[in-house]
């Protein structure tokens, strides 16, 4: 097998044009199995931690490494000299064309900038579970289709949800034991954040009722399938001449107040005779 490797280093960061965290990546490969990337991390305003992401293209193809390993991750120091140990052919099979390696920072909490507050409601957001039946054959009533068809789906938005309700829930868990470590507003941990005392309590106490929500959300999607599945069985013998329908869906309003989520949940159900 042939090992092509012509590599691209492309930093990406959150930040305005005016300034640049990322600079100096270079690689190296070592004993055809892994690559060894290096590159610098600077201050950014106030900020001197951040989190730093990875993300490989291979011939256009983008993929998140996962056996990585050293300084990428969440808090991520400022410094020289910073390494990224990502093992290939944990990830790929074979790695033959051109490859290009992207490296991100963002800071994790916000820094102590001049903005601006709008009062505007942001657009509400919906999601919907598509009508579990559409797909069915031109004629079919659904009479005779198994029970779980269509759960999948759904049991896949509910765990997402929970997995993403997890990992904010562990951000803010990380930022409240920074804060209760660090009793005194002028403690340099702070200064090195580029954020007060009371700026990483309230971040923690967001990512703290979003992760808590996104959970709640995404048991109630499961349920919602439970009750699907519960209904299908409970229809599927007694409307036999009917063509039945579910479509769940999570309505999800953001206001612009930090940490306020409203939401609405709900089972519709629709049903159509036949003569």
């Amino acid at each position: 097998m042939k090992l092509f490797i012509t590599l691209l280093a492309v930093v990406s960061l959150a930040w305005p044009a005016s300034g640049q965290s990322v600079s100096n990546v270079k690689w190296e490969l070592e004993n055809d199995e892994r690559i060894v990337i290096t590159y610098d991390l600077a201050k950014q305003g106030n900020a001197i931690y951040f989190d730093v992401a990875l993300k490989v293209i291979i011939d256009n193809k983008a993929i998140v490494p996962k056996s990585v390993s050293g300084d990428v991750g969440n808090y991520v120091r400022m410094g020289t000299g910073k390494k990224i140990v990502w093992n290939i052919f944990d990830d790929i099979a074979e790695l033959n064309g051109e490859l290009s390696v992207e490296v991100s920072a963002t800071s994790p909490v916000p820094t102590n900038t001049a903005t601006t507050t709008s009062t505007t409601k942001k657009p509400e957001e919906t999601v919907k579970a598509p009508d579990l039946l559409k797909d069915l054959p031109s004629g079919a009533t659904g009479k005779g289709i198994p029970f779980w068809v269509g759960l999948g789906g759904i049991g896949a938005t509910g765990a997402g949800l929970i997995t993403s309700g997890m990992k904010s829930s562990s951000d803010a868990k990380d930022l409240y034991n920074v804060y209760k470590a660090n009793t005194v507003e002028t403690a340099a941990v702070y200064e090195e954040m580029g954020s007060t005392r009371n700026d990483v309590y309230d971040e923690a106490n967001k990512k703290h009722k979003t992760g808590t929500f996104l959970k709640v959300a995404g048991g109630a999607v499961l349920l919602t399938a439970g009750i699907i599945m519960v209904n299908r069985l409970i229809q599927l013998k007694k409307l036999e001449q009917r063509t039945v329908s579910f479509a769940p869906y999570l309505n999800i309003d953001r206001q612009s107040t930090p940490g306020k989520v409203y939401t609405a949940g709900g089972l519709t159900l629709s049903c159509r005779l036949s003569k």
